[in-house]
């Protein structure tokens, strides 16, 4: 109760109005003086968790996840001027225009002014190599390099499609390791280092990157993986997004901001094949339907199932395959593609499967008979 007291009292103005923190402010008290809970700021509205965008990332315009990392990095960087640590990263909600709104800071750590306030909690898959070992005792200090290491984290899997930095192609003897043992001996499959690992082999192409930002996380996973004092500090990840951020509004359009919110959305990076069928996708989409019409059937799924948005980006939008062989995406450069699911280009709307029509008692419906069947 005496961090809820003084992190009540904590003053943190935001150095930019596109992240703020959700801190907590009047505390509520019992009839006889103990706090049972506090009162936090709204969140923003529409505001989706930070694992929405990542899930879209390999999508989403590069200049909109740049704003995100750029935003996020700018909050921790206000963080640790206030003396503060993070801690508990990512724990955060993210607009449809980019912004940062920090969550759960009840968790954050703070040894200043004589304070010791640990926040001794974590996410495995984020947490820096030395903290592993000691993660789950739930005993240690959280360091500002610690939130570093997770926010190059976050900002990695923002800009290639939601791959981890140490997700990998085993290539040595035995079994691959586990990710968190990956970290811990700096198996980074991107340095060229490393023989027994390569990059996965279905992660965007990493040299594609922007050079500052694959000088970032050089200095952060390769460099400085096993020696922390080599790593960048919050200050150079904040120069390094700034350099790369636009400016430009990169709002997304609330047809966008929907499929983000639902986990739908083409892919960013789709190799078309000359010789691809017209039928192949529709043929996909239609194993799909059958797959979900069984279920229905046979009582396993109930109707209406949940939208399905992977059947969406198969039937329409800038995927579907055309007489020519080619898609819209195989005729745009990689920026014009990225742009096409701003504002200006709403991305496909997800279709639904509803209840079909009772079949006939121990029937087992073909392929051909569920796709002739009209919805209720």
């Amino acid at each position: 109760m005496q961090k809820l007291r003084w992190l009540k009292s904590v003053s943190l103005t935001p150095s930019d109005p596109e992240h703020d923190y959700a801190l907590p402010g009047d505390l509520a008290i019992d009839s006889e003086g103990r706090v049972v809970g506090y009162a936090m700021p709204a969140a923003p509205t529409g505001a989706l968790d930070l694992e929405y965008v990542l899930g879209a990332s390999g999508w989403l315009p590069m200049s909109y996840l740049i704003r995100v990392a750029r935003n996020h990095a700018r909050s921790v960087a206000d963080l640790h001027r206030a003396g503060l640590v993070r801690g508990d990263l990512p724990n955060s909600l993210v607009t449809d225009a980019g912004a940062v709104f920090e969550v759960d800071l009840d968790s954050v750590a703070c040894y200043e002014n004589g304070l010791n306030y640990s926040c001794n909690t974590g996410k495995w898959e984020y947490a820096a190599p030395e903290l592993i070992p000691v993660l789950e005792s739930c005993n240690f200090r959280s360091m500002t390099g610690h939130d570093v290491w997770a926010l190059g984290v976050v900002i990695f899997q923002l800009v290639m499609a939601g791959v981890h930095p140490f997700d990998c192609h085993w290539l040595g003897a035995g079994d691959r390791p586990k990710l968190t043992e990956r970290v811990q001996s700096g198996l980074w499959p991107y340095g060229r280092r490393h023989a027994d690992v390569e990059p996965k082999r279905d992660a965007p192409d990493y040299d594609q990157l922007p050079s500052e930002l694959r000088q970032l996380f050089g200095r952060l996973f390769d460099r400085g993986a096993l020696a922390p004092e080599k790593r960048p500090d919050i200050e150079d990840v904040v120069d390094v997004l700034d350099a790369l951020d636009t400016g430009d509004d990169v709002t997304l359009s609330p047809e966008a901001w929907e499929v983000v919110r639902i986990g739908g959305g083409p892919p960013a990076r789709r190799h078309s094949r000359s010789d691809v069928s017209r039928l192949e996708k529709p043929l996909a989409a239609a194993s799909l339907l059958a797959a979900g019409a069984a279920a229905v059937w046979s009582g396993v799924v109930s109707a209406p199932v949940a939208p399905v948005g992977v059947v969406s980006e198969l039937f329409s939008g800038p995927n579907f395959v055309s007489g020519s062989g080619q898609s819209p995406r195989d005729n745009l450069g990689e920026e014009q593609w990225l742009s096409s699911v701003s504002s200006s280009t709403p991305p496909p709307f997800p279709v639904h499967l509803y209840e079909l029509e009772a079949a006939a008692s121990g029937e087992t419906p073909t392929l051909w008979q569920i796709l002739r069947r009209r919805t209720r």
